[in-house]
């Protein structure tokens, strides 16, 4: 009797992680989207001062590409203004 719960939560639990792993990778949400775009933001800011805004594409595995805006505030910090999926 013991084999046979450990087996069947042996199979409840990968069926869990595999289709846990699988939703971020298909179902991003624009804070994901929002915090994946402020963690790559600093090897895309410009170094001439006078830009104040700029835009990049970023790619989430396996084949989702998005473009998010950046819009500079108080010629110093740069704030999300928007995303859209990019049709590659």
């Amino acid at each position: 009797m013991n084999t046979l719960i450990l087996i069947v939560f042996y199979f409840q639990r990968k069926k869990l992680i595999r289709y846990g792993s699988l939703l971020p990778l298909y179902m991003q949400s624009k804070e994901q989207i929002e915090k994946i775009g402020n963690m790559l933001l600093p090897g895309f800011l410009p170094k001439d001062k006078t830009v104040n805004e700029l835009s990049f594409h970023f790619t989430i595995p396996p084949n989702q590409s998005y473009k998010v805006w950046y819009q500079r505030q108080d010629n110093s910090t740069w704030e999300f203004v928007k995303y859209e999926e990019d049709e590659r």
